[in-house]
């Protein structure tokens, strides 16, 4: 026997499934965006984290915002919360986004996490690390936000993000339950299937070069020629995991996100919506206007990577970023070749 949640509406009476269907087209958009098919390479994620990390930040800004109308943070006398699930929700967002344990006993904020990743992976950070010090200076984030070179698109999303941070409480929540913690876990784990095809393939490669290198013994390494022996190193490189921090910020907020932050926020939307169709039309704008500059986002990204149209610029920067299935069969051919040459198979 099914046991129905007394916060849960029935479905033909939920207002939250309502919007949903509202905002269906532009979340189908997002959920199928081409982005992630194209982000399967070291070089395409570090161009992509140079302007997802400003969506790192300004999510913040929401959740901040939250905390400061559903809590009596920062206000005196104290008085308890309308909801306590709702409380404790915005509160455990900002303990995890500020301070998650990530591993047993290591704490960090989820912003300082994806710098690690940045850094990790060798993405330019600089432009967030200006925009920063020119608001901690007093800068607004548009004036500070005007000179760095990331697309338009990311300038755009970070000022819209906080624009909707100003409005009626019940659009921030929308915009942050369906624009954020509802869509999330969709996004990042379809990159993470892609860097897990992208692994498979390493593993695969790793053991092919493994079993010829063995071949070769040390004494007679030097006689394969510089250029096999150059390939095989720099595929080394390549195959060492430069994503983890990274991975382990995907997977942190696909298991916070959906398991428990979205559930929470669902009822958190409706305890501040209630019956009122002004403030339900309000909050399906809030949400699809959060979705749509999201796609945005991804566009620019896009573009910064491959150019308007398919055409020979997007080729030859598809041979720029992409293409390690094939570099990892050009270098195993090739030291299969200087194996044969050097200690011919039985």
């Amino acid at each position: 026997m099914s046991h129905h949640d007394p916060h849960e509406p029935e479905p033909q009476d939920d207002r939250f499934l309502r919007l949903l269907a509202d905002v269906e087209t532009e979340r189908n958009a997002l959920v199928a965006h081409p982005i992630y098919e194209r982000i399967d390479n070291i070089p395409a994620l570090r161009v992509f984290m140079r302007s997802h990390v400003f969506a790192v930040w300004d999510f913040m800004s929401l959740v901040k915002r939250l905390q400061s109308d559903l809590t009596w943070v920062g206000r005196e006398p104290w008085l308890p919360s309308r909801d306590d699930v709702v409380c404790h929700l915005i509160n455990d967002i900002v303990l995890g986004e500020e301070s998650d344990e990530v591993e047993p006993g290591r704490f960090i904020s989820h912003y300082e996490l994806y710098h690690l990743s940045m850094l990790e992976m060798g993405s330019d950070s600089e432009p967030m690390r200006l925009f920063e010090r020119a608001v901690r200076a007093g800068t607004s984030p548009a004036d500070a936000m005007a000179p760095l070179d990331i697309p338009e698109s990311t300038k755009a999303f970070t000022l819209h993000t906080l624009k909707q941070a100003g409005q009626s409480t019940h659009e921030v929540a929308a915009a942050f339950l369906v624009g954020r913690e509802d869509i999330i876990p969709w996004m990042f784990r379809r990159i993470l299937r892609r860097l897990d095809a992208r692994d498979d393939l390493w593993m695969r490669v790793q053991i092919k070069l493994a079993r010829e290198r063995r071949r070769i013994p040390d004494s007679i390494w030097h006689r394969v020629p510089e250029r096999v022996q150059g390939w095989t190193r720099g595929l080394e490189e390549l195959r060492r995991d430069k994503r983890r921090h990274f991975r382990l910020y995907l997977e942190r907020h696909i298991g916070i996100d959906e398991e428990h932050h979205a559930p929470m926020g669902k009822r958190m939307l409706r305890m501040l919506c209630e019956d009122d169709d002004t403030k339900w039309e309000e909050a399906t704008e809030a949400a699809r206007a959060a979705l749509v500059t999201r796609s945005d986002l991804w566009d620019g990204i896009l573009q910064e990577l491959y150019g308007d149209s398919p055409g020979t610029g997007d080729r030859m920067k598809r041979r720029r970023f992409g293409g390690p299935a094939r570099d990892a069969r050009r270098v195993s051919r090739r030291l299969e070749e200087a194996s044969d040459r050097y200690v011919p198979r039985p």
